[in-house]
């Protein structure tokens, strides 16, 4: 008998892993894949790629938490709201992002 060939393999059958997703995960990753115009495996793909990324995600949050911060200390130097409501927000939006500095271990 002769002996069989080998079959060629495919790329799809390379690095290949099966997961299991929580209730519901299927139908959110089905929504994103559609909406972003790729496939459910593409977009999986995207998510991972992008959580590997890491140090740029926090240099993202950092981003954002010093613009923040500027347009904080920019409001501040104004002072033209009455102390009602507006320097009340003003102060509770100081302490969240003072509160997540410390989270993310960005504080002075």
């Amino acid at each position: 008998m002769a002996p069989k060939k080998k079959q060629p393999v495919s790329a799809h059958d390379l690095d290949r892993i099966i997961i299991r997703l929580p209730e519901g995960m299927r139908e959110k990753i089905a929504a994103l894949a559609e909406a972003n115009g790729r496939s459910m495996t593409a977009e999986v793909v995207a998510a991972l790629e992008q959580h590997l990324r890491g140090p740029d995600r926090l240099s993202a949050v950092e981003e954002f938490i010093e613009t923040h911060r500027m347009m904080l200390d920019q409001l501040q130097v104004y002072d033209l709201f009455s102390k009602d409501g507006i320097l009340q927000d003003l102060d509770r939006l100081t302490s969240r992002v003072s509160q997540i500095e410390r989270k993310l271990g960005l504080a002075d």
